[in-house]
């Protein structure tokens, strides 16, 4: 059987004119006319546990612009060294931005890059994969509006579409329940043929983290035994399909603005941490705790 690998750039699907909306709802437009998806698969489990977070967070982006932490800087790099490395060994064309992103990289991110590779290529010949595609936009927002990414990479057998997603940063991320990795699954299951999507029963996603060392449970910093994690999960396409429905009324919501402030581990990056209601009631909760727990 022929094996089709490919590298695209190119966005899916066709612009649609902005239209004017109260001011207490969240400005929509086509993924050709952001640079940024308004609910990106990053801020889906945020959004979807925090409705009204989606504003504060465009609002905030509206009046101080797009930034970039270090961290995200760093994996950026990263992320190039890795895509670089797979596309090499599939003889897929490099992109001449991921090349010029990865001409200063250090030696930590070639040998994680290539540690990733190397998974790949397992994960690939393992499941008679015979389709790869490397750092694909895809296009989930005919079942969830608004949604649209960059999937690290994707590959589809006779029955199975798999996705892995490349962390680069310390913390550990599970993929089990990831709503990010089911919104690039999603995606990547609409990309393909009709006559493709047909055949999948089942989707897989791995995040493969290879600076992993420390695990947040409740807040709390816990140290793994050993550096570096590879996490897994799979579900039906089925059952994919039916999340996507499900989550989309929450996205459909928070576009609206209406909703609760809800405050939870989804907070971390919000631009409203600290500031919203639902988190002041929540630190005053665990300060009282704390303070009980103390004098016990």
């Amino acid at each position: 059987m022929k094996t089709e690998i490919n590298n695209y750039k190119s966005i899916v699907g066709e612009g649609c004119e902005t239209v004017a909306a109260p001011s207490s709802f969240v400005q929509t437009s086509s993924i050709v006319q952001r640079e940024h998806a308004l609910v990106s698969p990053s801020s889906l489990k945020r959004i979807v546990s925090c409705t009204r977070s989606l504003k504060v967070n465009e609002d905030y982006l509206l009046e101080h612009g797009e930034t970039s932490s270090p961290a995200a800087i760093e994996g950026t790099k990263a992320h190039a060294v890795a895509e670089n490395l797979v596309n090499e060994h599939f003889n897929i064309p490099l992109q001449n931005d991921s090349v010029a992103e990865a001409a200063d990289a250090d030696f930590a991110m070639k040998v994680c890059g290539k540690a990733y590779k190397d998974f790949v290529v397992r994960v690939f010949q393992g499941n008679g994969c015979t389709k790869l595609r490397t750092e694909t936009k895809v296009d989930m927002t005919s079942l969830i509006s608004e949604c649209w990414g960059t999937c690290d990479c994707f590959m589809v057998s006779e029955s199975s579409l798999i996705v892995v997603d490349y962390k680069y940063g310390h913390a550990l991320v599970r993929a089990q329940d990831n709503a990010q990795l089911k919104a690039y699954s999603l995606g990547a299951y609409l990309s393909l043929p009709d006559n493709e999507r047909k055949t999948i029963r089942k989707v897989q996603f791995y995040i493969f983290q290879p600076r992993a060392t420390t695990d947040y449970v409740n807040g709390f910093p816990r140290k793994l035994d050993t550096v570096g994690a590879i996490s897994h999960d799979e579900m039906q396409i089925e059952d994919l399909i039916a999340w996507a429905k499900e989550t989309n009324v929450k996205v459909e919501q928070a576009i609206r603005n209406e909703g609760q402030f809800t405050a939870g581990e989804h907070c971390a990056f919000c631009a409203g941490k600290g500031t919203c209601p639902a988190t002041r009631i929540r630190e005053q909760e665990e300060t009282t705790l704390t303070l009980a727990d103390l004098l016990r």
